[in-house]
């Protein structure tokens, strides 16, 4: 039994309060694991529901017991690496007709196989409004031998109606000794990784596998040069897609953040290119990184908003220009402060 979690790195009193939940048989019919993207709260519940549903002794993944909602339609599962898609896209919304084919599931009465049924819900904070309250109506009567598990990084995102009726199980950053212990494959250090991920596992793998992320030198030194050429093309390249341009805004704003902290003699994030970043310090103004970092953190709301990704990123950079092209640009793209 105490092998069940081996898959799961950290959080070792959540672990323990699962498995006396289990041992008494006082599982509740509906859970929520709640904490940033990426440090194990799916696999942790993907864990849980092999406990609940088999003794552990077998995968869920292909069960007739098992029901994995999340926002992607046609999701790839390889779950030697996790329950969490291949193709996750975080975007997506979870769509009032996927719980209502659940609805319509977990009518059905009793367990084919196994000893009960788990749902699982990824991101649960995608479920639009209308799919909350759709699936409060679940949770309102609870199926028969059922049990929910809704996983959440952004608890603000869940209606108050349906957060309530959870018992919650919160999980924190990983400790730089645990974080340590995922076998990480790329080139950026594991102590940079764990810095610029916060502690979560699944954010670092995100970073060593972003193209964006893997820019970061030749980006701070195109930005120390003042060469907007080389950063206005590299711009161009993330702008193509949404996902790129959401990297894009974190790496930034962790440069950003850094080059600000380098100025008043704290330690970067980026610390295995600190130099060049001393470098931007020592060229930019303190007025203009707060003014851009500032910018970086509306920009995230005008991504959701679909506004277009060029505009947005050269409002980002504007700050840097010539004080008559800055005012060009600020006087095109001033309407994107209503976002």
């Amino acid at each position: 039994m105490d092998n069940i979690f081996s898959s799961v790195i950290g959080h070792e009193n959540e672990k323990r309060l699962l498995l006396k939940l289990y041992e008494n048989g006082s599982i509740p019919p509906f859970l929520i694991f709640e904490g940033p993207m990426g440090v194990g709260k799916a696999q942790m519940a993907y864990a849980f529901a092999s406990l609940i549903m088999y003794d552990g002794k077998k995968e869920p993944i292909m069960s007739p017991d098992f029901y994995l909602v999340q926002p992607m339609d046609d999701p790839e599962i390889d779950i030697s690496v996790g329950i969490r898609p291949l193709n996750f896209d975080i975007s997506k919304d979870i769509r009032i007709d996927k719980i209502r084919e659940l609805e319509k599931e977990l009518s059905k009465k009793g367990t084919f196989e196994a000893s009960m049924r788990v749902v699982l819900v990824l991101n649960g904070e995608n479920l639009n409004t209308e799919s909350q309250n759709s699936f409060l109506k679940t949770l309102e009567e609870p199926p028969h031998e059922t049990v929910i598990i809704m996983v959440i990084s952004h608890r603000e995102r869940i209606l108050p109606t349906v957060y309530s009726r959870g018992k919650r199980f919160t999980f924190g950053p990983l400790k730089f000794e645990e974080f340590k212990e995922y076998p990480f494959e790329g080139q950026i250090p594991v102590l940079t990784l764990y810095s610029l991920s916060g502690g979560s596992i699944g954010r670092a793998k995100k970073i060593e596998s972003s193209f964006v992320f893997s820019s970061r030198l030749q980006f701070i030194k195109n930005l120390a040069r003042m060469d907007f050429l080389a950063v206005y093309d590299f711009m161009e390249e993330v702008a193509v897609d949404k996902a790129k341009t959401l990297d894009f805004l974190d790496m930034l704003s962790t440069l950003l953040r850094d080059v600000y902290v380098i100025r008043h003699g704290g330690e970067p994030l980026n610390e295995d290119i600190a130099t060049e970043i001393t470098d931007v310090a020592g060229t930019i103004s303190e007025e203009t990184i707060e003014e851009m970092l500032k910018r970086v953190r509306k920009a995230y709301t005008m991504v959701e908003a679909n506004v277009q990704r060029r505009y947005v990123l050269l409002f980002i950079i504007a700050p840097l220009f010539p004080n008559n092209i800055r005012d060009k640009y600020d006087a095109t793209f001033d309407y994107l402060w209503e976002f």
